[in-house]
């Protein structure tokens, strides 16, 4: 995700900036070996920022099995989602399933079409590719611009 983020800020598209676990440093000293204090959970691995103003939160999943949980999107992830979408932002799932990538609307992560709450409580390949965008990979890259023309969310 980091050459596709460093590839996209080239290009002038998007800028997505990588949002780390809070931890306290606890070691004494320069020089010695990191230890730290987990503070809690950060929420969404990444912000992005696209070239036409919109700014949202994309969280990062991937399994090697033909099926993700809902609940894979933890409690704190899913809040700060939800706000994204109160809040007329970007709130995104980028998911690779057995080798398959899919960028999904978080509106639809959770709910239908007609904005039901969904009652199965994973998603499969297929179920992916019917409510988010297949994404190519060429080399180490994630064609992310593409799904992000596809949604609707650059030009």
């Amino acid at each position: 995700m980091e050459r596709t983020a460093e590839r996209l800020l080239h290009a002038g598209l998007a800028e997505i900036c990588k949002r780390y676990e809070p931890y306290k440093r606890v070691s004494s000293g320069s020089g010695s070996t990191f230890r730290g204090t987990y503070l809690g959970k950060a929420g969404c691995d990444y912000e992005i920022h696209l070239l036409n103003g919109r700014s949202g939160h994309l969280e990062v999943k991937s399994r090697e099995g033909e099926r993700i949980e809902l609940t894979a999107v933890d409690t704190t992830q899913t809040a700060q989602l939800k706000r994204r979408l109160e809040w007329g932002q970007l709130a995104l799932v980028l998911v690779r399933l057995a080798n398959v990538w899919v960028l999904v609307p978080f509106q639809r992560w959770l709910w239908d079409a007609d904005g039901k709450l969904l009652e199965r409580k994973s998603h499969n390949t297929k179920q992916l590719l019917e409510i988010g965008v297949q994404l190519e990979v060429i080399g180490p890259y994630i064609m992310l611009e593409d799904g992000l023309k596809k949604l609707g969310y650059l030009p």
